[in-house]
């Protein structure tokens, strides 16, 4: 008989701020949000499905599960409002 399975869950990463709300590709924002974690290599920002570079050494922990980082606008297909979402893998 094997050993049972460990699991480990995590709390989906939500975005709640990006500022400026308007900008150029190429410039730098900052994503707020909640259950980014600590370490920037498993964290994944996406503006319009694009991927957004983090800025190095830009993670910062505000209080409990909130946190923000810097990112660097992607190239997007269109002009208009785009969604900013985060992903984090374990």
């Amino acid at each position: 008989r094997s050993e049972p399975r460990q699991y480990n869950f995590i709390q989906r990463p939500a975005v709640t701020r990006v500022s400026p709300r308007a900008g150029v590709i190429g410039r730098e924002i900052v994503v707020s949000g909640q259950n980014f974690g600590s370490d920037p290599v498993s964290l994944e920002i996406y503006v319009a499905g694009v991927f957004c570079r983090i800025v190095p050494g830009s993670l910062v922990s505000t209080g409990g599960v909130n946190g923000r980082l810097n990112c660097t606008v992607p190239p997007v297909s269109s002009l208009g409002d785009h969604a900013v979402s985060a992903v984090r893998y374990g």
